[in-house]
């Protein structure tokens, strides 16, 4: 696998996991 695609997977993994932690402090508050 080329860097390139290294990189948009981490980037993808970092995004799905700010997701996560912003629907769950989301529902926490409510």
């Amino acid at each position: 696998m080329g860097p390139t695609i290294s990189n948009a997977l981490r980037a993808m993994a970092s995004l799905t996991m700010a997701a996560v932690l912003t629907v769950a402090s989301t529902s926490a508050d409510a």
